[in-house]
């Protein structure tokens, strides 16, 4: 029930979001999302892939009812690379990064974004430097959780 519940919250959410913003088809709309948070958790302990289909399904739906693309953020382990479809990507020529978040790394929402985008290989983006100039090392704490980003795609 719960996650009906948070299916049903989301693509109302998404819509009633999409009503008052001034979007046009082919623009990227960003999620950034705890699922720890959603489950009124501590962010980052309790880290949810039910939560993240429950989420990112209808999400997905209302996206592409209204000719929109999905990003999802990646948490800090992964220097908060957005996920995006290939094909996305390339069209902005982005810096490709290859990485594969991992709930502990890089969030659940950002992990099952990968899964629905594209199955066991993937593409995300690398966002750049924070605004206060710092950035963190993205292949560091890629490896530290467990992952590693492989090569650059370009």
């Amino acid at each position: 029930m719960l996650f009906a519940k948070i299916s049903a919250d989301t693509e109302k959410a998404a819509r009633e979001l999409l009503a008052r913003a001034s979007l046009r088809p082919g623009q990227i709309f960003v999620l950034g999302c705890s699922t720890s948070e959603v489950q009124g958790k501590v962010i980052g302990k309790g880290t949810s892939m039910d939560v993240a289909v429950a989420i990112l399904k209808p999400l997905l739906k209302v996206m592409k009812e209204n000719e929109l693309h999905l990003a999802v953020q990646c948490c800090e382990h992964l220097n908060r690379a957005l996920v995006v479809e290939a094909a996305l990507a390339e069209e902005y020529e982005d810096d490709i990064v290859q990485v594969y978040p991992v709930p502990g790394a890089g969030g659940a929402a950002a992990a099952m974004a990968m899964e629905l985008f594209f199955g066991a290989g993937a593409a995300g983006k690398d966002p750049g430097p924070r605004r206060d100039g710092h950035r963190p090392d993205p292949d560091r704490h890629a490896f530290a959780a467990g992952g590693g980003p492989g090569p650059p795609v370009h």
